[in-house]
């Protein structure tokens, strides 16, 4: 039995974290055919465990309908696989180095590729335990609440037009941790606000246009900076 160092981020993850923090989140909130895992390639080239067989071959192991799903450049190793009726499985990866946009790399644990996303760095940063509830449990690695949900306030204002639908649904789930987080643990909450916020000012205006999108009532919980006062124009008291 192979053990590898992958978190599953988005909705699935979501959905996990009910039993993981002990309240009832929306189902609604929880439905997709879609299942992201994420890996970072400093792991994936140094963690020691990795599949026996290609990423696919795994898949296929589950549900031999499943097949990689090409990419628009064939030299690009697979990092979305689909089975019918419309299950879709992709592999989302950290950017190395500060160059580049996009993209896709090769991660060898995986024996696959995985897309690059911006800010997904800040998402698998210290990952936790939990158990998606199917059958008899099973055990996987998830973002921490409190960073999926100021990932998710941040991705919301990055989508492109066609993905608004996408979008709703990242500040809908965002809304609905952050009120149990700030009952229940706020220090995490405001531990990974703040650390993004200190991040740089494109973390910060997403941050905030984001946080927009929030019902008043639930913006309120976040430890959102008060503006700084205009500085007096010169020769004024």
């Amino acid at each position: 039995m192979f053990r590898l160092r992958a978190v599953l981020v988005g909705t699935q993850a979501f959905a996990a974290y009910g039993p993981l923090l002990g309240v009832r989140l929306g189902r609604a909130l929880q439905q997709t055919m879609d299942v992201d895992v994420a890996q970072t390639p400093d792991v994936s080239v140094a963690v020691q465990d990795r599949l026996d067989l290609p990423l696919e071959e795994t898949l296929q192991r589950v549900d031999p309908g499943f097949a990689a799903i090409p990419g628009l450049d064939p030299r690009e190793p697979p990092w979305r696989f689909a089975a019918p009726p419309g299950l879709r499985l992709e592999v989302l990866t950290t950017r190395r180095g500060r160059g580049g946009r996009g993209g896709v790399v090769p991660l060898p644990a995986l024996q696959a590729g995985g897309q690059v996303l911006d800010f997904l760095d800040f998402t698998l940063r210290d990952p936790v335990p939990a158990v998606v509830l199917h059958g008899t449990g099973i055990p996987v690695l998830v973002p921490d609440p409190a960073r999926y949900a100021v990932h998710k306030l941040i991705v919301s204002v990055r989508r492109k037009d066609l993905a608004q639908a996408k979008s709703a649904k990242d500040v809908a789930q965002a809304a609905a941790l952050v009120e149990v987080l700030a009952a229940d643990r706020p220090d995490y909450l405001v531990a990974a606000w703040e650390e993004a916020w200190a991040r740089g000012m494109a973390w910060r205006r997403a941050l905030e246009e984001g946080a927009t999108r929030l019902p008043a009532a639930t913006r309120g919980l976040l430890p959102i900076p008060a503006p700084r006062p205009a500085a007096p124009a010169a020769g004024k008291a």
